[in-house]
């Protein structure tokens, strides 16, 4: 899939994702610091656009992206001004680096040594027989004015920023067959420019657009012995460099791209270049298991897709858009999600060949308490990487409702509704157990984040009773405000909604609460 590698940092965009709301804003700070000690980097600019200032400390300075209406995407190209007036321009994948950068700068200059002055020579006595000439005296040299420019401002030392017009990057390929050279290249499958050649390597240019470089690629290379190989890799990574795999491609013969997911194949999966319309978030549940897919919907083009049994807490996550070349079915294979602020590696494994895709993909077994499944819920965008060769962004707009759906099947085994007893003129408790008799309804719940807790709900009464560990009973007092109502004690709240509740004791941010 088409990778503008960026994660989402506002906490008020995040609100907008799981409100509805209408635009994506994004912000993002990011520490730069110089090589050299004694220089520190005094302005930056992100495609002509100089960055605000959010802090200095320690040789540090931190900078701040704003994105107004998407997000700050990973791959990014700088210009940096240091405290000694140099000028450094810099592409890089900001979410490889966790948004920490180090730019190579010259030393500070050394003041010179103090140089002590000679006495002057002794003077020579005059000539006895000769008298000294007069010697005119030397008018003094008038100073040169200084003209100003066009604008009558002072000259000063300014940035020259690259515009989104001359923004390009320069890549390194390399095959890993140290006894062939590489004659062509093409990217996308058009072929480009060899712009530079080294010791077994060649490089060609690249160019971006405001939103930075898309980072996932089909590189194709032409090689001496007539070879043609085709792989999917990730231009960003490892300061530009690529290495490409060249084994099982016969000499004269050609490795073709691979098709894309969901056709039969065996080779590296090429991900498409563009994002295919129509992928969403959806969940569906049977009666004994649950199953979240981002994909388009009644087709086999799918991404990601987790399932469990009912209560099992178990949640099996296969990356059906991944292959890692040279791994055989069972093999272990590394599964790293990062969103926003979240990053987590995973030891996952090769699944067996697909029947639909003709290969194997990677997969991971995850508990339903982890904490990768809030990211899911409260990010903006997810980034996947799996074995040496994937890595992916998926949009997460959508995917809270699903996911919570997924957690309240993965926690909760299947049990028998409680029997409902009604009282004549029962006061009704909003669906969360209303119109209970004298003794009430009791129902448990299991949070995403913390400890659960049971709530003995007297519809009869409008109170409900809240147990939770570590804390004395709370008696809350029926509110029918908002959709289906609330119970409510000074600053405690607990909001019923159709298929969970919204619990805060204390007026905290309120946690999300599926029956059991």
């Amino acid at each position: 899939m088409l990778r503008f590698h960026g994660v989402m940092f506002a906490a008020a965009g995040a609100a907008a994702i799981l409100s509805g709301g209408a635009a994506l804003a994004d912000s993002r700070i990011f520490t730069v610091k110089a090589s050299e000690p004694g220089v520190t980097i005094v302005q930056a600019f992100r495609n002509g656009t100089e960055l605000a200032i959010a802090g200095q400390g320690d040789g540090s300075t931190l900078f701040r992206i704003d994105e107004p209406n998407t997000i700050v995407a990973c791959a990014n190209r700088f210009d940096f001004v240091t405290s000694t007036g140099e000028k450094v321009n810099l592409a890089a994948d900001m979410c490889v680096l966790n948004w920490e950068v180090t730019v190579d700068v010259a030393a500070a200059p050394t003041p010179p040594a103090p140089v002590a002055e000679e006495p002057p020579p002794p003077a020579e006595p005059p000539a006895a027989s000769a008298e000294a000439p007069d010697v005119p005296a030397i008018p003094p040299i008038p100073a040169i004015p200084e003209v100003p420019d066009d604008t009558g401002a002072p000259p000063a030392a300014t940035a020259t920023p690259t515009t989104p017009d001359d923004f390009t990057q320069v890549v390194t390929v390399a095959a890993d067959d140290p006894s062939v050279t590489i004659t062509g290249l093409s990217l996308d499958g058009a072929p480009v420019a060899i712009t530079g050649r080294g010791e077994g390597t060649v490089q060609f240019e690249i160019a971006g657009s405001e939103q930075g470089i898309v980072c996932q690629r089909n590189l194709g290379l032409t090689l001496s012995d007539g070879r043609q190989v085709a792989q999917a890799v990730n231009l960003c990574l490892n300061d530009w460099r690529v290495t490409v795999a060249v084994a099982g491609a016969a000499p004269g013969g050609t490795l073709p791209v691979p098709p894309l997911p969901g056709g039969p194949g065996s080779g590296v999966t090429a991900l498409p270049t563009a994002p295919p319309e129509g992928m969403a978030w959806t969940f569906a549940a049977g009666e004994i298991a649950g199953t979240l897919v981002h994909g388009i919907p009644e087709t086999d083009a799918t991404a990601f897709v987790a399932t469990c049994n009912r209560g099992s807490d178990r949640i099996r996550v296969t990356l059906y858009d991944a292959t890692a070349p040279g791994l055989a079915p069972g093999a272990a294979v590394p599964v790293t999600f990062f969103a926003g602020g979240f990053t987590k590696s995973y030891q996952g494994t090769m699944t067996a060949v697909m029947e639909q895709s003709g290969v194997s993909h990677p997969e991971v077994v995850i508990s339903a308490g982890d904490p990768l499944w809030s990211a899911l819920i409260r990010e903006a965008n997810i980034g996947i990487s799996a074995g040496p060769a994937y890595s992916a962004t998926l949009s997460l707009k959508g995917s809270a409702a699903p996911t919570r759906q997924l957690l309240a099947t993965c926690l909760n085994a299947p049990t028998p509704p409680p029997p409902v007893a009604t009282t004549p003129g029962g006061q009704g408790g909003g669906g969360q157990g209303g119109g209970g008799g004298g003794q009430g309804i009791t129902a448990r719940y299991a949070c995403e984040i913390g400890p659960g807790f049971r709530v003995t709900y007297l519809g009869n009464k409008g109170i409900a009773v809240l147990n939770e560990q570590g804390a004395p009973p709370l008696t809350l007092q029926w509110m029918p405000e908002g959709m289906l109502g609330r119970y409510v004690a000074g600053d405690a709240r607990l909001v019923l909604r159709e298929d969970h509740v919204r619990w805060s004791r204390f007026g905290e941010r309120p946690r999300t609460c599926f029956p059991r």
